[in-house]
């Protein structure tokens, strides 16, 4: 295993499977093989959640160090950093990779590529568990419901 910390969370693509870990690295392994062709350094706390785009050519990534990175998995490289103002729970690419939205408690931030402020936003009333896009505008969401 590449990782010194634990493992958080897991993106499948195609051949590829990326890891995001406490130590705030992300490994990009090629299936089968299981040989980490890349290792993704750039976050300063643990990496939280991953969403590969529809493409394969880029991720995201969010950490607790409240960042959101765009990753390109090509070259291994961060190419777009977004400063957050919550710690993020989730992050997740829309169907077509249009758009991309980052879950925060009881919030949802609807972001484009390489923009750095969200175009919309929805708050409910109970925290938000996770959500899903069905299609490039359609994201049903589950609440918690008790405490």
């Amino acid at each position: 295993m590449q990782h010194s910390g634990t493992v958080n969370c897991l993106a499948f693509h195609g051949s590829h499977l990326l890891s995001g870990s406490d130590d705030g690295t992300i490994c990009v392994y090629q299936c089968g093989s299981w040989e980490c062709q890349k290792i993704l350094k750039s976050h300063t706390a643990g990496v939280i959640q991953l969403s590969v785009h529809p493409s394969g050519v880029l991720a995201l990534s969010v950490s607790r160090d409240k960042t959101l990175k765009t990753w390109s998995l090509i070259t291994g490289k961060p190419v777009h950093t977004v400063n957050l103002q919550t710690l993020p729970d989730s992050v997740i690419w829309n169907t077509d990779g249009s758009s991309y939205a980052i879950l925060s408690g009881r919030e949802i931030l609807i972001f484009q590529p390489h923009s750095g402020k969200p175009v919309r936003s929805y708050t409910s009333v109970k925290r938000i568990v996770t959500c899903k896009f069905l299609s490039p505008t359609l994201l049903p969401t589950a609440v918690r419901t008790r405490m």
